[in-house]
């Protein structure tokens, strides 16, 4: 508890709530909620060394944050960010497998990551 005292007000702090003039004012609560969970990219099409990937829009999401990587636990996997729905990773390795997955971000919250999404870049299998 802290005790905040000044020539005319005083001030009494306790478990954040203010108590002034016998009335008790407690903060703001924040109403941001988190952000939705990217429902599985599609894969729109496959190119010699290019994925193109689609997604649904989240409400509330500033941008993407998107990861492609061989490892299926994304170990090492550096992420790459779009503002719209829609992405194409460049310079795969052909004949390979690669694991997707992606991410709403707001201005202070993350959504949850899609669930992953696998692709050939030779192909879809």
């Amino acid at each position: 508890m802290n005790i905040i005292e000044d020539q005319t007000v005083l001030l009494i702090v306790f478990r954040q709530e203010v108590f002034h003039d016998g009335k008790s004012y407690k903060p703001a609560k924040k109403t941001e909620k988190t952000l939705a969970k990217v429902s599985v990219p599609s894969v729109e099409a496959v190119e010699s060394g290019k994925v193109t990937l689609k997604w649904k829009r989240v409400s509330g999401a500033y941008k993407y944050e998107i990861q492609v990587s061989p490892d299926r636990n994304f170990k090492d996997t550096k992420s790459m960010y779009t503002k719209k729905n829609r992405f194409s990773v460049k310079d795969l390795l052909n004949n390979t497998k690669y694991y997707i997955r992606i991410r709403a971000v707001g201005k202070r919250k993350t959504g949850r990551w899609s669930k992953k999404k696998s692709v050939w870049t030779s192909g879809v299998k």
